[in-house]
């Protein structure tokens, strides 16, 4: 695998596990939408084709959303036609609740945990493919359990750099390769 010829961290193939199948890909910004309206508009539209074609396309599954930012609660805003349940760690978890709260969302909301730091290392630094701090996947050992405890008939969602759409600190959002 040639990192020099991407600068993207998460590269779309391959990915770490067989089973994961990722569904589109990057944005491209052309900037053919500046009206704040159209793209509220379009990004609520989007979001919620997506959640019908996912939903249609796994019959049976529990819908599992990771929230923490923008796009993951704006998420749970969907009209859902699947079981969901979302899962949020500290320091958001209060933020989630409060957000589905506050706009009457049937949604339960339980904390994502570290349940045994030393347990799931190895899988971590697997998960992570030596590519992410990995602080950012302290809950792989619970996000397993969860899976399990649902037999194994989940869909997690997480959301995907909405903040830099929906936040006014959008502008810090940008990177570049360094050459060692």
């Amino acid at each position: 695998m040639n990192l020099r010829n991407s600068s993207d961290v998460a590269r779309p193939n391959p990915t770490i596990d067989r089973d994961i199948v990722r569904i589109g890909g990057p944005g491209v910004f052309d900037q053919s939408l500046s009206d704040r309206d159209a793209l509220i508009a379009g990004m609520a539209e989007a979001m919620s084709e997506d959640v019908d074609e996912v939903c249609a396309n796994n019959p049976g599954k529990t819908h599992v959303i990771l929230c923490g930012g923008k796009d993951s609660l704006n998420i749970l805003l969907a009209d859902w036609k699947a079981p969901v349940v979302a899962y949020s760690a500290e320091p958001n978890f209060p933020l989630v609740l409060q957000f589905v709260a506050d706009n009457g969302i049937d949604i339960e909301v339980r904390r994502l945990d570290d349940p045994d730091p030393g347990e799931g290392l190895i899988r971590k630094i697997a998960a992570a493919a030596c590519l992410v701090d990995l602080s950012n996947w302290k809950w792989t050992a619970h996000l397993k359990q969860v899976s399990a405890d649902l037999d194994h008939q989940a869909v997690f969602w997480k959301g995907q750099v909405a903040d830099a759409f929906f936040t006014n600190y959008w502008r810090s959002y940008t990177s570049s390769r360094s050459e060692p």
